[in-house]
């Protein structure tokens, strides 16, 4: 079949602090199609309003819109336009995956693929392909005869060093102007789930709560590859939890050097508690080219952390701070004010704790 995957404009948190990124979850989803015979092509109007032509409408037979909450509305815009055009319509991500009746409800969305996509996506196409029973596709939603149906819950990919890197070859990619330390960047990811599980966060319930990771060697495969075929020299690792096993770093820090990749730089996830049991990881991290490290610093009063499920103290953030200005990398700080449990003087307070942390980013 022939699948045309969009990624609708609009603005998230990466947007806003001036960063363009490849939409990776379709590069992951049109590799693993296209590696069983459909032929798929990427569009994303982020970079490009208008590349969404009529005449690569009609050359699809279905359509896949990835969805998170800031850009549903967009996302129902297209639908509706390739829903006119007579067109199969998927919609993916976080938002629908959580408000898949809702979204079938517009009457514009035909499926809803819940949770990573992969896997589901491709028994989909197959499904479709061959007029097969579509209530053996776990993982999707859809109306039955105007009745709601959502099948079971897929289990997520758990072999990830054995999926293909995402089909970056279907994206222009020199049309991404991002730069980390004044060198362009591209982001990958190494790990999903996170089993931290905290209040505001979707990640636990979009992933799992078992955390899947990719093996040093292949995280390097990708980096050597992205190195030598794009000459990228920085990268940002966008999984929840780059840093959660201390021993992929040292062996990454390893594979790296084994590889002779000395000169890059780079950005990830990162959390408090993990980074201060573990300052020989600290120091690695800094030896093979960590710039910035994100930390999820949200609020210095104990009472409001405890309420996030975060698990963590205070005392352990300003220790992870001084570990990591130690060993030179910058931090990336993320607060959050406006908690219905919170109040103005607390929201003072974070504000004050962010002037405080004085981080090279903040984000609130």
């Amino acid at each position: 079949m022939n699948a045309l995957l969009i990624s609708p404009a609009g603005s998230d948190i990466y947007a806003k602090m001036g960063a363009q990124l490849p939409p990776l979850g379709l590069g992951y989803i049109a590799a693993v199609s296209r590696a069983h015979g459909h032929k798929v092509k990427i569009t994303d109007l982020g970079l490009d309003a208008y590349a969404m032509t009529q005449t690569l409408i009609d050359w699809a037979d279905v359509v896949g819109i990835s969805a998170d909450t800031p850009r549903y509305p967009e996302a129902i815009a297209i639908a509706d336009r390739i829903k006119k055009s007579g067109k199969t319509v998927v919609m993916g991500g976080y938002h629908v995956t959580f408000l898949d009746r809702e979204t079938l409800e517009t009457g514009v969305v035909d499926f809803v693929v819940r949770g990573e996509g992969e896997e589901i996506f491709l028994n989909l196409l197959n499904t479709l392909e061959n007029n097969g029973d579509l209530k053996r596709v776990v993982g999707i939603s859809y109306m039955d005869n105007g009745t709601f149906q959502r099948n079971r819950d897929a289990m997520p990919p758990h072999k990830l060093d054995e999926m293909p890197f995402p089909a970056r070859d279907l994206l222009p990619l020199t049309d991404y102007k991002n730069r980390l330390s004044g060198i362009p960047f591209t982001n990958l990811i190494t790990s999903r789930g996170c089993p931290f599980n905290c209040y505001f966060c979707s990640s636990s319930k979009f992933g799992g709560l078992k955390w899947r990771a990719r093996s040093a060697k292949s995280i390097v495969n990708e980096i050597e590859h992205l190195y030598y075929t794009y000459g990228y020299r920085a990268f940002a690792f966008m999984d929840d939890n780059f840093t959660l096993s201390p021993k992929r770093i040292f062996e990454f820090a390893d594979e790296l050097e084994r590889r002779g990749l000395n000169d890059i730089h780079w950005w990830c996830f990162s959390r408090v508690d993990i980074l201060v049991r573990n300052e020989k990881m600290i120091k690695r991290m800094a030896e093979a080219g960590a710039f910035m490290v994100f930390l999820g610093l949200e609020s210095t009063n104990e009472v409001v952390l405890d309420s996030y499920n975060k698990h963590i103290e205070n005392k352990q953030q300003q220790q992870a701070i001084a570990l990591l200005r130690k060993y030179g990398i910058r931090i990336h700080g993320s607060y959050i004010i406006g908690d219905v449990r919170e109040t103005e003087e607390m929201v003072l307070q974070t504000i004050n704790w962010a002037k405080s942390v004085n981080a090279q980013t903040s984000q609130f």
